[in-house]
């Protein structure tokens, strides 16, 4: 007997279009990613050579021009070595780490041998205005896409790229069919604006409750904020810095301080509205529903009532809504 209850497959959307299908690489992609992959091993091996050949340059130097009189020339021979420990350790970490990572996916790709293919979605209508007109975006073109690496198939561009497409998997859309009249009140709406409602599927409210859990774990920046913000508190309060704010021995210092209390609490209150976001989520959980706003007949966009974030857009999810960062999005957005 037929279980007719297995869930479907997630769609995967990446550019505005859904993923359709798959097909084999050709001779000339196969040759591409060779080349592409042949560059990624060359930037890996480059950044090995970063800090050795910086410690070289700054040894020649030194042999070239001995010290002269005083520490000046010592400063600086101690400053080049700082520098060159500072900045180029992590990005010679960052090059090998990235690069040879994606050559490695891009041999998974190969040895795959096929690729993603993505399309602009045929079902879904144009969005509209208040006043029914339509709004005109760009159309989305139909483009494949390595699955391993995520980057999009162009034989003609052989630049290693470490960043990979951002591929968005949520449920399946639910159809028309399962919308009813809305039954929240609306509050400021436009004239020539429809609204109806779904419950939220299981998926949705799962993808939701891990955003929310995200949004409200416990980070280490807040607390080294926190701790920055009364370690500063604590040196200002009692040099009271505004009582010889007006003496130039002392611009700079106030300036200083004052510079490193406002990007405490900018972080600090961008940590408590992720809480306050967290908090409106989790009441879109208890109200259960997704919204839809129509301009006319056809499909229009979908949020959540009470946080107000936009859930699709003609069909296709919201840009933000990627399972892995889907949290990091919304806090650089805070």
């Amino acid at each position: 007997m037929s279980d007719e209850f297995v869930p479907s497959e997630p769609d995967l959307w990446c550019r505005g279009c859904r993923r359709t299908g798959t097909r084999p690489l050709a001779h000339v992609e196969r040759t591409w990613i060779e080349c592409v992959r042949a560059a990624h091993r060359v930037r890996a091996f480059a950044g090995l050579v970063i800090v050795p050949l910086a410690f070289v340059s700054g040894v020649a130097v030194a042999a070239v021009h001995p010290s002269p009189a005083g520490d000046l020339w010592g400063l600086a021979i101690a400053t080049w070595v700082f520098v060159t420990l500072l900045l180029g350790v992590p990005v010679t970490i960052l090059l090998l780490r990235d690069n040879f990572a994606a050559a490695a996916d891009l041999g998974r790709d190969l040895a795959g041998g096929s690729a993603w293919l993505f399309e602009p979605p045929q079902d879904a209508p144009p969005t509209h205005d208040a006043a029914g007109a339509e709004i005109r975006t760009p159309n989305a073109a139909a483009f494949a896409m390595l699955p391993r690496s995520r980057r999009i198939v162009d034989p003609d561009d052989l630049t290693p790229r470490v960043r990979r497409e951002d591929v968005i998997e949520v449920e399946p859309h639910a159809g028309s069919g399962l919308y009813a009249p809305l039954s929240l009140e609306v509050e400021r709406a436009l004239p020539g604006l429809r609204f109806h409602q779904r419950p939220l599927s299981e998926p949705e409210r799962d993808e939701l409750e891990q955003i929310r859990h995200r949004l409200t774990a416990p980070r280490v920046s807040t607390a080294l904020a926190l701790a920055a913000l009364v370690v500063l508190l604590g040196l200002v309060i009692p040099a009271r810095p505004w009582a010889s704010a007006g003496s130039r021995d002392h611009v700079g210092d106030f300036f200083g301080l004052g510079l490193a209390i406002f990007l405490a609490v900018r972080m600090l209150v961008r940590d408590a509205r992720s809480v306050l976001l967290a908090v409106r989520i989790r009441k879109d959980l208890h109200v259960g529903l997704i919204v839809r706003v129509d301009g006319d007949s056809g499909s229009g966009s979908e949020f959540l009532p009470i946080s107000r974030l936009l859930w699709r857009l003609g069909g296709a999810p919201a840009a933000w809504r990627d399972r892995g960062r889907a949290a990091d999005r919304l806090l650089r957005s805070l």
